[in-house]
């Protein structure tokens, strides 16, 4: 735990690959705010240092409500910190996961707003951040906050905003130029928001969490998905405006926030047709048998019509009713009334039989009821049909087998978890718990790698699992 003269250190909040960050107190004002502190093994490191105080000046530059605002900035013996707003809130993809699902448009459109609103600020001072992805976005009663500008450069700086053949950013949120290493600029933050949009209109991310290189691969060659296909209540703007965010050709892009937003507030476009009744008037150079023809035609056409109208106003009802049977569901789930809730979340599937985030709630719920087996049966539903191979289905189904004492395949499920949070650079909660639940399996059935995990647990803030790392090291049975 770190010590700040002026504040008191309350608990750990977070960590990452440079720092950790924590929530505090300022003493004197009673007021709460997040400090970010570099690692203690990089504080006499000069390049990280650099990194660190470039960092501050950057975020320093930014004054804009949908951004968390830097308030101070201090080096100490102790180390360097970047004093900053707190903000009570969740991270994007967690209330996608957690609370919503696939965000709902009318919902979508004024979040999605504040996120452009953040992003053209910082344009507007010569910044580009470099890593947006939901993981990076706060989400407080309706309001948005930006955060994390630790790799955001200045489009002035040299050789443009980083070395040719350097890879910065999050893979899953990677532009082509960014995979390919090149320079990058403000179009390259245009095509991380339109993935950061697909994850709130589909309620998941567009690519399988594989491996970088194998991403890397698709987001060059491939075309970028379709919304729609993971959810189909994903209207045609929003499947407009996506796919043109991102073009693989910067030039066919947005060319700045301002014009994404643009298409965003635009109405939505409704085609109509105005056909005019042949009955009505003869149609100069026809004789009567074209005219029949043409009526023929009309009334086939009107036919038509008609059924896709119906088939339109059956999907609609689909929705509404799926959208009932899941707010049902998760109130349920609130209340604790489980079997009830899985009696509506079986009704979603019987709407979308693919919804693996369904599958998740069942297997929660019947995780809370004590049913094991169940549970392990619909997480791992629930990553067959995932195509984003969700980290926490591989952690609820883990925690399930460990309950049945299936330790080798909880084992494995931690590892996944492990390594698709790796991959994706997220340091959060479940990252820690895997660890620590890894380390416990593995004491217990005796494999190397406990007193690893239990330290790595640690040091990502687990105070109970760095206890029972000392307790078994101290009594050497480490590994």
């Amino acid at each position: 735990m770190i010590t700040l003269e002026g504040y008191k250190i309350i608990k750990k909040i977070g960590s990452g690959g440079m720092g950790d960050a924590y929530l505090a107190e300022h003493e004197v004002l009673e007021t709460k705010v997040a400090i970010k502190s570099l690692h203690s093994n990089l504080v006499n490191d000069e390049s990280f240092r650099t990194r660190f105080r470039t960092e501050a000046k950057v975020h320093a530059k930014l004054d804009h409500p949908n951004i968390v605002k830097l308030i101070d900035y201090k080096e100490s013996k102790e180390g360097l910190f970047l004093i900053m707003e707190y903000v009570e809130g969740k991270q994007l993809d967690d209330y996608i996961y957690n609370d919503s699902g696939p965000i709902p448009e009318k919902e979508l459109l004024p979040l999605f707003a504040q996120i452009l609103d953040a992003i053209s600020h910082a344009h507007e001072k010569g910044l580009v951040h470099r890593d947006i992805k939901p993981a990076n976005v706060i989400i407080s009663k309706g309001k948005i906050k930006v955060l994390d500008f630790g790799i955001a450069k200045e489009l002035s700086t040299e050789s443009g905003l980083t070395k040719t053949g350097v890879q910065v950013g999050t893979p899953m949120y990677m532009s082509p130029e960014q995979v390919n290493g090149e320079k990058i600029d403000k179009l390259t933050d245009i095509y991380s928001l339109g993935v950061t949009l697909f994850y709130m209109a589909a309620g998941k991310p567009p690519y399988e969490n594989s491996n970088a290189i194998k991403m890397g691969i698709r987001i060059i060659s491939e075309p970028f998905p379709t919304a729609k296909e993971f959810y189909p209540g994903v209207s045609e703007k929003i499947e407009t405006i996506i796919n043109k965010a991102t073009q693989k050709k910067k030039t066919n892009r947005y060319q700045s926030c301002e014009e994404f937003k643009k298409a965003l507030n635009a109405p939505s476009q409704q085609t109509t047709v105005q056909i005019k009744n042949p009955l009505e008037d003869d149609l100069p150079g026809q004789d009567p048998v074209s005219k029949k023809v043409l009526i023929r035609a009309f009334i086939a056409l009107a036919v038509i019509f008609v059924v896709y109208l119906f088939s339109q106003m059956g999907d609609s009802g689909e929705e509404d009713d799926y959208e009932s049977y899941y707010q049902s569901a998760k109130q349920y789930q609130e209340d604790e009334s489980y079997q009830s809730a899985i009696n509506d979340y079986n009704k979603c599937i019987a709407i979308y039989p693919d919804r693996d985030s369904i599958f998740a709630f069942i297997a929660q719920c019947y995780y809370e009821q004590q049913d094991y087996e169940n549970a392990i049966r619909n997480f791992s539903k629930a990553i067959d049909f995932s195509n984003s191979q969700n980290a926490d289905y591989f952690f609820g189904r883990g925690n399930a087998n460990y309950k049945l004492e299936k330790l080798d395949d909880a084992i494995k499920d931690y590892t996944e978890t492990i390594n698709f949070l790796q991959l994706q650079d997220t340091a959060n909660q479940t990252y820690s718990n895997a660890y620590r639940n890894r380390g416990i399996a593995r004491y217990e059935t005796c494999q190397e790698g406990a007193c690893s995990d239990l330290k790595k647990a640690g040091d990502l803030g687990d105070r109970k699992a760095y206890d029972e790392y000392k307790r078994i090291s101290n009594n050497n049975e480490c590994d």
